[in-house]
């Protein structure tokens, strides 16, 4: 991919509903009911993806940055795994930001950042 958005140019091509639906690959963990937990999630694929939303295109080139970044904000519950973003965008203005879980640990696998 020859250019990649910043997270500014990002955030205002939403806004401005100037970004146009890219196809998306995911990837996604089934847990079935009475199974237990993955050893591993993988949260951030390595090298560029996109997100199911169509934002994007996003670049890991160094794992351990990312994780020394996210260490950096000292969250000591853990990362929190909220519901719409909640608490980016609801918590600040004082509404509810409820969490399905939090993530306790971070890796690197292969270049890729995830739960462990």
């Amino acid at each position: 991919m020859s250019h990649l958005l910043t997270m500014n140019d990002l955030n205002r091509a939403w806004k401005d509903k100037t970004v146009a639906a890219l196809e998306v690959g995911t990837c996604a963990t089934t847990i079935a009911e009475n199974q237990p937990a993955p050893e591993w999630i993988e949260l951030l694929p390595a090298g560029d993806f996109v997100g199911r939303d169509g934002r994007g295109p996003f670049r890991v080139s160094n794992a351990e940055a990312v994780i020394a970044a996210t260490d950096a904000l000292r969250m000591e519950a853990g990362l929190p795994i909220d519901y719409d973003h909640a608490t980016d965008f609801a918590a600040p203005s004082g509404r509810r930001a409820p969490a399905a879980g939090w993530i306790r640990a971070i890796e690197v696998r292969r270049g890729a950042v995830g739960e462990g």
